[in-house]
């Protein structure tokens, strides 16, 4: 059984000229009529078959008997018993016999079809044990039943055709009427039935293809459509349906035409079928595929994935995730392959994998997801058209004995992304056009020195990027070794940064090593605190945060950004030093924590301004967000002498009539500290 599939499965898609097979049937009646199939599907000339013991009822394939290449068949099958021939057309041939010792029935069913009297075939069947025999057609082909003493039973349903005035009149028996949902079901499957094949055909590519090969039970027309889908995806993660899942995965493969095929997808357990996995991607390999997203888990044997996939010239996209060991060729060269994502895989040797990664002449993009690097030392990653490059590596299998040292480099890249525990040491050279990086790291105990260690010299990589982001607590790693605080002096001047963001934690603006990176951006435009900011415990002993004063501060630095506020006296404190020193600032951005109405420390206590003197509030670029709208609110729930409060909508927002609608209706609802405030809503038209 393995033979064979792997063999027709592995096979190009050049014809078959003579095909032989002798087999007992057993219970694999469906794989057996998939190998004939494929036989078929390869334009197959000679044909011979001889199955035995069957277990099971079994069906010759419908597509045999409507083979326009076939010249000879021989078919021995001594213990057949039932036999249908369904618009079968026998146009290449004029004699046929059937003849089995066991046969009990035979139905035949035929159309119209590329079919008349020129090219009628005469079919002589006996059978010493048939005892049934049903006709349905128009008698193109002249049929003999002789040598059949056991014959009981015959059923014949003839239509009839008259010509008349030219035109030909088919005369069938009368159908009952149906009801209306029954006719509306039959109207939509005709307008379907009389889509052009290549709309059919387009379809199907959208279905699953489970749903897709479904849609062969709907007609005649529909039977093979599904042969030639260009996407296929299996998942064949529960077990309990694994035998299911494997025969339906091989029999759509063989079955399937010799067209190519755009995406293959396949999730799977291998356990002991590693022969079979790795010849499903053969098959997709050698049908020319384009995107390959391969999921494998569960390894009860050694696998390999098949060399031809390594040097597959179609390929542009291939997602691989295998918690196993990655088992390379000799020979790697993926010269159209643009998009890379391997997960979990553990990479075998520096040389192997060198090849691997320097056999990507065109790769734009590269994710590498909880890789293993255990049997590296050093390995290099350089592709000349390589864009973007991710990196999310957890704890697992790794220590800081094993860790590698990974060296990164590439003319065109321009996007750097790192996220985990530093285990493996990355620096990145070489890299003129990186113009983009982001950091998100952790610490644990011990191991601070060696993640601080790493992530400066990952740092040390970053010196042309304009767009920065860093999880606070790696910029915090940078205080937590002694070698490397000496170190920080000669952090790396960050000539192009322009967009500064920190992430994840809250920022204390006194971090040591976080004005170490002020101090060496000197065009720093835009900075922002994503989960807030504050000062560390003992910053009113600190009157020298911020001095020196960042260049960026007196020269460049124009909007600074503030999520997550709360109002306390340390954020408070904070954002006083920010306005102080920023002499070119044009915007700072508050956004209130998201419990900010559970919050009542807001403007408590609340400024004499507001309860004596405050009379008029104006609110512009106004575009009635969450935050704005709880500003807002705290606005007129406290200024209790307030007159008037305008509210002018940004360019923006009055393209959108219907939100204006809503944002009025909210700030009217809106309770107000003062009597006679008049809520004035501009909608800055002008």
């Amino acid at each position: 059984m393995n033979f064979v599939e792997r063999v027709l499965l592995l096979r190009d898609s050049s014809d078959i000229k003579t095909f032989t097979l002798s087999c007992d049937v057993l219970r694999d009646a469906s794989h057996v009529s998939a190998w004939i199939s494929a036989a078929v599907r390869r334009n197959v000339q000679q044909l011979y078959i001889g199955l035995y013991d069957f277990r099971k009822p079994f069906s010759l394939p419908h597509s045999l008997f409507t083979c326009m290449t076939l010249r000879e068949l021989e078919l021995e099958m001594p213990f057949l018993e039932e036999l249908e021939l369904q618009n079968c057309n026998w146009v290449n041939l004029k004699v046929v016999s059937i003849s089995a010792p066991k046969l009990l029935s035979i139905r035949i069913v035929e159309d119209r079809e590329d079919q008349n009297d020129e090219n009628g075939c005469q079919v002589m069947i006996s059978g010493v044990s048939l005892n049934y025999f049903r006709y349905v057609g128009e008698f193109y082909n002249e049929y003999h039943v002789h040598n059949s003493p056991s014959l009981v039973e015959a059923s014949v349903l003839a239509r009839i055709v008259q010509t008349m005035d030219g035109s030909g009149l088919t005369q069938q028996p009368k159908k009952p009427k149906l009801n209306e949902e029954r006719d509306a079901v039959d109207r939509n499957i005709k307008c379907l039935h009389n889509l052009p094949e290549e709309i059919l055909r387009y379809i199907l590519s959208l279905l699953p293809t489970k749903d897709a090969i479904r849609t062969s039970v709907l007609c005649k027309r529909w039977e093979y459509l599904w042969t030639s889908i260009p996407n296929l995806d299996f998942n064949g993660f529960e077990l309990a349906k694994r035998k299911q899942f494997m025969n339906f995965v091989e029999r759509v493969l063989l079955l399937r035409d010799s067209s190519d095929i755009k995406t293959f997808t396949l999730y799977c357990h291998v356990l002991r079928d590693a022969s079979h996995v790795s010849a499903w991607i053969s098959a997709a390999v050698r049908r020319n595929v384009q995107q390959l997203y391969i999921r494998l888990y569960n390894f009860r044997e050694p696998f390999s994935l098949p060399h031809s996939l390594f040097t597959c010239m179609t390929l542009t996209e291939l997602q691989l995730e295998m918690p196993c060991i990655l088992k390379l060729p000799p020979t790697i060269c993926f010269t159209n392959l643009k998009t890379l994502s391997l997960s979990r895989v553990t990479f075998a040797k520096e040389h192997s994998t060198e090849k691997l990664f320097s056999g990507l002449p065109v790769l734009e993009d590269l994710e590498l997801e909880n890789c293993n690097w255990v049997n590296l030392k050093v390995v290099s990653i350089s592709a000349p058209k390589l864009l973007s490059i991710r990196i999310d590596e957890d704890s697992e299998n790794q220590n800081d004995e094993n860790g590698c040292k990974v060296m990164i480099s590439g003319v065109s890249l321009r996007y750097f992304g790192y996220l985990g525990e530093f285990y493996n040491e990355y620096h990145v050279h070489n890299s003129p056009s990186l113009v983009e990086a982001s950091v998100f790291a952790s610490w644990f105990g011990e191991r601070k020195r060696k993640m601080a260690h790493h992530m400066y010299m990952l740092l040390t990589g970053f010196s042309s990027v304009k767009k920065l982001t860093l999880a606070f607590c790696a910029v915090e790693l940078l205080t937590y070794a002694v070698e490397v605080v000496e170190l920080l002096p000669h952090m790396p001047i960050f000539n192009n940064l322009e967009y500064l963001s920190l992430e994840e934690l809250l920022v204390n603006l006194n971090s040591v090593a976080l004005l170490k990176i002020l101090q060496k951006s000197p065009r720093l435009k835009t900075m922002v605190f994503s989960e807030g900011i504050g000062l560390s415990s003992d910053y009113e002993r600190n009157d020298r945060i911020l001095d020196p004063v960042p260049p960026c501060f007196l020269s460049q630095l124009n909007c600074i950004k503030v999520y997550d506020y709360e109002g306390d006296e340390e954020e408070l404190s904070a954002v006083k030093i920010l306005l102080k020193n920023a002499v070119v600032l044009d915007k700072m951005g508050i956004g209130l924590s998201s419990d900010y109405e559970r919050n009542d420390r807001i403007l408590d206590p609340v400024p004499p301004c507001f309860l004596s003197q405050l009379n008029c509030i104006k609110v512009y670029d106004y575009e009635g967000d969450e935050e704005e709208l709880s500003a807002v609110k705290i606005l007129l729930k406290n200024a209790v002498v307030l007159d008037k409060m305008v509210i002018s909508c940004s360019h923006r927002s009055v393209k959108d009539l219907e939100k204006l609608k809503k944002v009025h209706e909210q700030l009217l609802k809106l309770p107000r500290g003062s009597k006679h405030c008049e809520l004035v809503f501009d909608l800055n038209l002008s």
